[in-house]
Parts: C-alpha cells; sequence; structure tokens
C-alpha cells in the first residue's frame, strides 16, 4: 500500500522520505497548475450547477505511487434534488 501525506503547511513536507522527494516535486507541480486555474474552473461548475462555492481547497494528499495521477474532489453541503 502507497504511503499518503497530507500537505497544508510547508512543514508537512519534511515528512517525505528523500529518496521519494523528487517524486512528490513532480506531483507538487501539477498541483500548482491546477491550483492557479481550480478557482475559475470551481466558479464555473458552481455557477452551471447553481450552488455556492465557499472556498478553493487549501490542501493537498501526496500518495508515494510513482504514478503521478492528480484527482480533485469537490463536496457541497447543498442537498441533492431527486
Amino acid at each position: 500500500m502507497s504511503k499518503r501525506y497530507d500537505i497544508e503547511k510547508i512543514t508537512d513536507i519534511f515528512a517525505i522520505p528523500e529518496e521519494s522527494f523528487d517524486n512528490f516535486l513532480v506531483d507538487l507541480r501539477t498541483y500548482y497548475n491546477l491550483g492557479r486555474s481550480l478557482p475559475e474552473l470551481i466558479e464555473a461548475v458552481a455557477e452551471s450547477e447553481d450552488i455556492k462555492v465557499k472556498a478553493v481547497p487549501s490542501k493537498m494528499t501526496w500518495i508515494d505511487d510513482g504514478e503521478h495521477n492528480a484527482n480533485i474532489y469537490l463536496k457541497t453541503d447543498a442537498p441533492r434534488e431527486e
């Protein structure tokens, strides 16, 4: 099973083993690029679905699996229409 690292503040990266750090940096670059465009994407989705947006995600979970996948999950507290 791959190790998971929750990154909420810069000091959280110190838990990543040195031998995994280059893989982390590849994924961090992807997260950075996504994060720069994410507010516009979230706003567009919220507008199309008529939901309110409170904030953009402020943390990431890095999975040390060497696969360099990126997943973004959005959730809302709004009730679903049946």
